[in-house]
């Protein structure tokens, strides 16, 4: 069993800028990019009330579900600062959110858990910081989600056997939902088919790629992600 790996570690891979992925509401942004000056003040008024009762709650220790405040928080705080950005605290509310829970038995598996790690995975340099530590922790170990991400981006990356070992990991390890992990295998290994189809097809062809084609030096990715693994 490897040792717990401490929060310190995404220090250095942290990013100024955080994205939603998912978009803000129409409605919401509207009503931040057209207030006066009197309805800004009364807006800073009530962002800090809403603000404190989140901090209350979530400081609750009879709080039957904080990762449930938690989520609502990331979302409310997410959602007034549509631009992101360091002034939104957005990326230290979720360094907050999976530090205080990572120790809750009650989470380890949970997906909802898990996502809020790959939300702050999306502000780091780095995502993959975050599936190491995932791992050296057992936290997320029973879930597809898990590793269906993480082979995702090692599939972007180039490294395609890493990605292969992914997917075999968690299937050897049932994580749920088994059969959604399995559909993602299989496509997986569907556009593995087509890669090497196509680059045969470019051989019969004669032509070359450069070294930047992702599709170059097939074998020489294969056997870097070995390495890696």
């Amino acid at each position: 069993r490897m040792n717990p790996v401490s929060m310190e570690v995404f220090e250095g891979s942290k990013e100024n800028i955080q994205a939603t992925r998912s978009g803000r509401k129409p409605e919401l942004l509207a009503q931040l990019f057209a207030q006066s000056d009197d309805t800004m003040v009364v807006g800073k008024n009530r962002f800090e009330e809403e603000r404190l009762e989140f901090e209350k709650a979530i400081a609750d220790s009879n709080n039957p579900d904080p990762l449930d405040t938690w989520r609502k928080y990331l979302r409310w705080n997410s959602e007034r600062f549509p631009e992101g950005g360091p002034q939104s605290g957005q990326q230290k509310l979720l360094e907050r959110c999976v530090d205080g829970l990572k120790e809750m038995d009650a989470y380890r598996n949970d997906e909802r858990y898990l996502r809020v790690w790959l939300s702050y995975a999306d502000t780091l340099e780095d995502p993959e910081d975050v599936f190491n530590f995932l791992r050296a922790n057992n936290i997320a170990q029973n879930l597809a989600l898990f590793y269906s991400t993480w082979a995702y981006i090692m599939e972007g990356k180039g490294y395609f056997p890493m990605a292969e070992k992914l997917y075999e990991e968690g299937q050897r390890m049932r994580a749920q939902p088994e059969d959604l992990l399995a559909k993602q295998h299989t496509h997986f290994q569907q556009r593995m088919l087509n890669r090497v189809q196509r680059m045969n097809e470019k051989k019969d062809r004669g032509e070359e790629t450069d070294a930047g084609d992702p599709e170059n030096d097939f074998e020489q990715r294969h056997a870097f992600a070995d390495k890696e693994t």
